[in-house]
């Protein structure tokens, strides 16, 4: 899971995956947290076209 947060106009100042969701993934996988807490977020403002 990753939070987005954004202005009442809809401009995102913030992306941050769930620690706990990236722990999970990162022990099924044997990624360090870091990478796939970095992964997440990198993925999400990619989507939404955050630099």
């Amino acid at each position: 899971t990753v939070k987005v947060a954004s202005t009442a106009d809809g401009d995102v100042y913030d992306v941050s995956a769930e620690y706990d969701d990236a722990a999970a993934v990162a022990g099924a996988t044997g990624t360090p947290i870091r990478d796939v807490l970095r992964r997440a977020e990198s993925d999400v403002r990619d989507r939404l076209g955050e630099e």
